[in-house]
C-alpha cells in the first residue's frame, strides 16, 4: 500500500487503456511488467489499485511474493517495482530463499496466491483494512525510508470535510504544511535522534546487523 502524493516514473509504457467517467483502467505487458499488470485509477482521488494476472511460463507465485516484499522498501508503484525486477534479472525464488532463510521472514507467503496494490492512500485506510478482517494479510511501504519518500504529501484534507468545507484553499495549504513541517523537522534533527537511539539502546556499530536496526529506528 503506497500513501498519496509520492513520484512515480511515467516512461513505462502502458499496453491499453480506458477512460469510464471518473474511472481510468490500463495495463501493462508480460514484457514490461513480467506479469501482465491490470490497473484501475480513480481520477477524482488519484487512487490506483491494481493486481497481476498469472502467467504460466513463470513462477507466478514467486514473483507476486518477491513484488509484494519489494513494496515496503520501494517508493515506487507496482509496475516500476515489476519492471526493476525484469531490468536487474532478479530471480524471485532465490531472493524469497534469503529472505526465509536470513531472516525467519515469511509474511511475503501470503501474497503469493493472490496480490492486490492499493496506491496513493491515505494511512488510517491501511489500518481499517487490516483491522476489518482475520484473513487479509499485506505490506505497507515503510515510512522508515524517509529519504526515499521525500517527496510525499498528506492526502488532500479536502476528502475528510464537510462539502460547504471541502473547496477552502488556505485549509489545504494549511494543512499540507504539517506535512512539509514535519519532513523538515526529522530531516534536521535525524542525525541526533539516531545517536540517541545508539546510546539508549547501547548499539555495537561494528554488528552489521544492529547498525542496519538503529539505521532503520533512527529513520
Amino acid at each position: 500500500m503506497k500513501e498519496v502524493g509520492q513520484v512515480e516514473n511515467t516512461d513505462i509504457p502502458i499496453e491499453q487503456e480506458l477512460i469510464i467517467g471518473s474511472y481510468r483502467w490500463f495495463t501493462y505487458a508480460p514484457e514490461v511488467t513480467g506479469l501482465r499488470l491490470i490497473c484501475l485509477e480513480d481520477l477524482d482521488t488519484g487512487t490506483v489499485v491494481t493486481t497481476t494476472v498469472a502467467d504460466r511460463q513463470l513462477r507466478t507465485a514467486a514473483h507476486r511474493a518477491w513484488a509484494g516484499a519489494r513494496q515496503s522498501r520501494s517508493a515506487g508503484m507496482p509496475w516500476e517495482i515489476l519492471c526493476q525486477m525484469g531490468e536487474k534479472g532478479i530471480d524471485p525464488d532465490q531472493k524469497l530463499e534469503e529472505m526465509f532463510r536470513g531472516y525467519g521472514h515469511a509474511s511475503v507467503g501470503d501474497m503469493a496466491r493472490l496480490s492486490v496494490d492499493m496506491g496513493r492512500i491515505p494511512m488510517h485506510l491501511c489500518l481499517s483494512l487490516f483491522q476489518e478482517g482475520s484473513i487479509n494479510s499485506g505490506q505497507e511501504k515503510s515510512t522508515r525510508y524517509q529519504t526515499t519518500f521525500g517527496k510525499a504529501l498528506l492526502h488532500p484534507i479536502k476528502y475528510y470535510l464537510p462539502t460547504h468545507l471541502s473547496k477552502e484553499e488556505q485549509l489545504e495549504e494549511d494543512y499540507q504544511s504539517f506535512g512539509t513541517q514535519s519532513r523538515e523537522l526529522f530531516a534536521k534533527h535525524r542525525a541526533v535522534l539516531q545517536e540517541a537511539f545508539g546510546q539508549y539502546y547501547r548499539v555495537d556499530s561494528t554488528d552489521r546487523e544492529q547498525k542496519s536496526a538503529l539505521t532503520f529506528t533512527g529513520s
